[in-house]
């Protein structure tokens, strides 16, 4: 009769069958995988293969746009008899080298996203091949039902993400504050919006001509360094601000120079963080629609001395060229109230919408009677108020924004202790 095996005979024995079974588990295993290998292969082919075609793509309608895109040509100011045609910016070497480093930089991020995004397909993919592998190998019902768990994770996974419509292209639902409902915002085409800014630019050049060459214009004081003209009007139980700042800044370069806070300006009043640092009181702006490089639809508050968001006005802001008197190009940044949409006036009954209203700034170069450059800039417009102390504060708020605007663009020239004796001595001697 066979004695029954010892208990050390029967580990022996359990160590064999596991080694043995475990050696058939990873022969098979690699067999399995050697044989997705190919598959691998050919989809990372694919995959570098659609990337490149992607980047081409990509790179081919960045061209268009930078071609198509341009300030909005308001023509001849005397008879406005322009067209559509883009007009080159003049700009110097250096301000080009500028922009060509931030293109090439703009397109480096772009190129390293869309890498991220095909390194994430590319472990996506991977992680089912393991998993059709592993569930090959399944010994037991666990490794199925654990199986099964990561089946269904992959799936989620695998699900593309809900795009957000653009606002280029459809209508989308957005609100302006979070206690507020939403409305529905209906984009406008590039060519309603320079129909439109040619229509009203000759009346915003009017009233800046006003201040310029009016034998009855305000008499220009001294306002902080800027010359300031300003009067008010009652019409229409509104009171009516008009204002005309301006200033001339020196330099060697005054085409350049207008091209520079041309390109500060459309930044600060395209982008809601900076243009809401403008001013002290609470301003919210939202942008609503980005039609083109030069041109934006944005929707933003009044300043108001409770901090209220119930006084908005609905902007289209863009930037124009045009060519001055003297044959100079000139840039100007134009924001002009238009009529809201239904919906947004059915969003909150205690909002109210300022239609008549409008702001400028020109910059033109110039040239004095001894030959050196300088830019002449110009910072005008005029609002509608409720009563004349509401006025006088909002016209208080303009000012600041544009003291904090000019601090923010223009370089800053302090007068050191030594220069301030030099002065005094100089003027002394005289």
């Amino acid at each position: 009769m066979q004695e029954p095996p010892s208990p050390e005979e029967k580990k022996a024995a359990q160590r064999e069958y596991h080694r043995l079974r475990m050696a058939r588990t990873r022969v098979l295993e690699s067999s399995v995988l050697e044989a997705q290998r190919p598959e691998c292969r050919r989809l990372s082919e694919e995959l570098t293969a659609l990337l490149a075609a992607r980047r081409e793509r990509r790179h081919q309608q960045r061209q268009q746009e930078l071609q198509h895109s341009s300030p909005i040509d308001v023509g001849d100011s005397r008879g406005l008899q322009g067209n559509a045609g883009a007009i080159t910016t003049p700009i110097s070497a250096l301000l080009d080298k500028f922009a060509q480093a931030v293109e090439l930089k703009n397109e480096m991020l772009l190129q390293h996203q869309e890498l991220k995004k095909a390194v994430g397909v590319h472990y996506v993919r991977e992680a089912k091949v393991d998993g059709f592998a592993r569930e090959m190998l399944a010994l037991n019902e666990s490794s199925r039902v654990n199986d099964k768990k990561n089946q269904r994770n992959r799936q989620r996974l695998l699900q593309p993400d809900a795009q957000a419509q653009h606002p280029n292209l459809a209508g989308y639902w957005t609100r302006f504050t979070e206690n507020e409902e939403p409305f529905y915002y209906e984009p406008v085409s590039i060519s309603t919006c320079r129909e439109f800014i040619r229509a009203v630019y000759p009346s915003l050049l009017n009233h800046h001509q006003y201040f310029v060459r009016g034998e009855q214009s305000p008499e220009a004081i001294d306002f902080f360094g800027w010359k300031l003209q300003s009067f008010q009007s009652f019409t229409a139980g509104d009171q009516q601000v008009h204002f005309h700042f301006s200033k001339s800044f020196p330099t060697v370069d005054s085409a350049a120079l207008v091209a520079y806070i041309s390109g500060q300006a459309w930044e600060i009043f395209s982008t809601p963080e900076l243009y809401e640092k403008l001013y002290r009181t609470h301003i919210v702006m939202q942008v609503l629609q980005r039609v083109d490089h030069f041109t934006n639809v944005a929707l933003v508050n009044t300043p108001s001395t409770d901090h209220s968001l119930q006084r908005r006005c609905l902007l289209l802001a863009c930037q124009v060229a045009d060519v001055d008197d003297n044959g100079q190009q000139s840039l100007g940044t134009l924001m002009i109230a238009v009529n809201p949409q239904p919906a947004m006036l059915e969003s909150s009954a205690d909002v109210q919408f300022i239609r008549d209203t409008h702001m400028y700034l020109l910059l033109h170069p110039r040239v004095d009677e001894y030959g050196y450059e300088y830019v002449e800039m110009t910072f005008g417009g005029h609002g509608n108020q409720p009563s004349e102390a509401y006025a006088q504060y909002v016209f208080i708020e303009i000012a600041f924004a544009l003291f904090r605007f000019e601090q923010q663009v223009l370089p800053q020239n302090l007068v050191t202790s030594s220069e301030w004796s030099e002065a005094q001595a100089d003027t002394t001697g005289d």
